[in-house]
């Protein structure tokens, strides 16, 4: 395993602007919350490369789905979790041998569950110390970047079109709050944020 922590600049630019992301568990419906964010990135034009992550087909959403992350032709700078829970610690364990900078975790299911939850924190947060790999989350909806079509969000705001973009930076422990905030500012002519930020805990 990489046991080189990122720089600041290149921390910034896999939560902000990454040149790829992939998407552990996505989901070809786009309706169902695997299957958002892909939708989400490409809605809002994003440049940057996305991996679909599906061992079980070989197209998601239209586009060519991979096995696994070690499988893909390049390491993602980002790579969004969105399998279950009992996925995760296994998946990030990769993401950190594989040298990602950025795991963003959409499951719950850790300390807030009792004590075999714990365990699996107190894991996520052993492989985060040893190798230096940084996670947002668990219990994360995501990171949202309007600037560069970002939407890297299971959030389902998002699914109203074009939002547009503003100068305010939010950050919140809350994906309600910003889900309202979003849908409720958009209805009243509100800009979206530069950026968006949600995750119960970052280890």
């Amino acid at each position: 395993m990489s046991n080189t922590s990122p720089t600041s600049s290149d921390l910034c630019q896999a939560l902000l602007y990454p040149r790829s992301v992939a998407l552990v568990g996505a989901s070809d419906d786009s309706q169902k919350t695997g299957g958002r964010p892909q939708q989400f990135l490409r809605r809002a034009g994003f440049a940057g490369k996305v991996y679909p992550i599906n061992p079980n087909r070989e197209q998601v959403q239209g586009e060519q789905a991979w096995p696994s992350l070690a499988a893909l032709p390049e390491v993602p700078d980002t790579v969004f979790v969105l399998s279950p829970t009992d996925t995760v610690v296994d998946t990030v364990r990769e993401c950190a041998r594989l040298g990602v900078k950025l795991v963003v975790i959409l499951a719950s299911g850790f300390s807030e569950t009792g004590p075999e939850g714990a365990a699996r924190e107190e894991a996520l947060g052993k492989i985060a110390r040893e190798t230096g790999i940084r996670l947002l989350g668990p219990s994360s909806l995501g990171v949202v970047n309007p600037s560069n079509g970002l939407m890297l969000t299971a959030n389902a705001a998002f699914a109203e079109p074009d939002m547009p973009r503003g100068k305010v930076f939010v950050a919140s422990h809350s994906g309600s709050m910003i889900g309202a905030l979003v849908s409720r500012g958009k209805a009243r002519g509100w800009a979206l944020p530069d950026w968006c930020r949600w995750a119960a805990r970052s280890i």
